[in-house]
């Protein structure tokens, strides 16, 4: 076996290494999510007069489209429209997650199915950075810990699916991250992937500044 070969194999493992504890993280967390969702839909039969039920036959997926999920929806599908639906409109909601979704959804031929993959990557992306950083600049122990009680507090189940929360995440991980790295370009990105997510977005920028 050539020196080549047993070095890219060493880093390929050391890379492995390096995201195997938040990936596991991740997967726990979700699939202990899936179960309660799938259990709250089979347990409480009804819904809100204003829920859509994009899965009617599947209860393991139907729980997670909900709310804004249809407002995303619809953006990914028809753009925006400005036109009043009980009182709201469409251009309230920022574009890049319609954007991004929409890109994926051509290829997959579902905004539902799309919006899932992109959301739980995101998550996946943002929960490896964010181990990162906080062991770079403190322990291991702490990265644990912060990233653990990311994926276990209650409202965690929007990060998987068609919201903004895994990609608005990911914006601020990933600016503050490279901003830790002093590569100021990628985090300059995405703060502004952040704003164009969320409006609040903006206030990360000066979180970043102060840090």
């Amino acid at each position: 076996m050539n020196g080549p070969t047993v070095t890219a194999r060493s880093r390929l493992a050391e890379a492995f290494d390096a995201v195997r504890l938040p990936l596991a993280m991740v997967v726990g967390s979700r699939l202990v999510l899936f179960w309660i969702a799938y259990l709250g839909l089979v347990w409480m039969t009804v819904r809100h007069p204003y829920a859509k039920s994009p899965f009617p036959q599947n209860l393991v997926l139907d729980g997670w489209f909900n709310w804004d999920a249809e407002w995303y929806r619809q953006i990914v599908i028809d753009g925006y429209t400005n036109v009043s639906h009980s009182g709201q409109r469409d251009v309230v909601f920022l574009p890049a997650l319609p954007l991004a979704v929409r890109a994926l959804s051509v290829r997959s031929g579902s905004s539902f199915t799309a919006g899932r993959l992109v959301s739980n990557l995101w998550l996946v992306v943002s929960i490896v950075w964010r181990y990162r950083f906080i062991k770079e600049r403190y322990d291991e122990g702490n990265a644990q810990k912060t990233c653990a009680l990311m994926l276990l507090y209650p409202f965690s189940f929007y990060f998987s699916g068609l919201y903004t929360e895994s990609l608005f995440l990911l914006g601020n991980v990933g600016g503050f991250y490279f901003a830790h790295r002093k590569r100021w370009f990628l985090s300059g990105l995405f703060l502004a992937l952040a704003s164009a997510t969320r409006s609040i977005g903006i206030l990360t920028t000066g979180a970043v500044v102060l840090f």
